[in-house]
């Protein structure tokens, strides 16, 4: 029987495997050493202005994110809902505006592999003044409206949208608070899912943490 010959055995291990990583090279999320904290202010989509009080903090960690939004100057009793857009590949983003990475038009565009999912929702009391909280497991398809969910935590731009549904319809405060067209006049293409004769919804106001600002960012002890 012939004897093994470990050396040439374990070079050729040795490059089965570097062969191997280079072909999975961005295919898989960067590992965090430690939770990463971001802090970003809420703006008005409208105008990319920053409101007077109000603030997100987005929290990742290798299996997901979480995040915790502060807002203001909302209308007393509208139903309002906040919904996550991830951009899981924002390397490949070509449509930012207003400073940021990604925009509207790379929700659909190949390679970003953008998605839309349900955070949270309330009814705005007198103050005008909400907080709201979610927590994203990536590689989960709950509360998805678009896309395949999160599956890139550590290295995707995270967008956080302020949709406001207007007055609470009686009957319909759950739909509103809880999806995405919930209370809302929508139009179709071919008409057959038109609703009107509710409310005109509008998003509102946005918040953005994107990748890229991890450097420098604090780590959670």
């Amino acid at each position: 029987m012939k004897k093994i010959n470990w050396t040439i055995l374990f070079g050729v291990l040795l490059m089965l495997v570097l062969t191997i990583n280079s072909f999975n090279v961005g295919a898989f999320p960067t590992k965090l050493s430690a939770p990463q904290k971001s802090v970003s202010d809420m703006q008005w989509l409208s105008d990319g202005l920053i409101l007077r009080e109000g603030r997100s903090t987005l929290v990742r960690r290798n299996g997901g994110i979480r995040m915790n939004m502060y807002t203001s100057e909302l209308k007393h009793g509208d139903a309002v809902s906040v919904w996550w857009v991830v951009f899981n590949h924002p390397e490949n983003c070509t449509h930012g505006t207003m400073g940021e990475r990604c925009g509207e038009g790379d929700i659909g565009a190949d390679g970003v592999n953008a998605s839309i999912i349900y955070a949270d929702g309330h009814v705005v009391r007198h103050t005008g003044r909400v907080i709201f909280n979610s927590m994203l497991i990536s590689d989960r398809m709950k509360g998805v409206v678009y896309g395949n969910g999160l599956f890139n935590p550590t290295g995707a731009d995270v967008h956080l949208i302020v949709r406001d549904h207007g007055k609470v319809i009686p009957g319909m405060m759950r739909e509103m608070i809880r999806t995405f067209d919930g209370g809302c006049n929508v139009e179709s293409e071919d008409g057959e899912n038109s609703r009107t004769g509710l409310n005109d919804c509008v998003n509102l106001q946005y918040s953005v943490h994107e990748s890229r600002e991890i450097v420098g960012t604090s780590s959670l002890d």
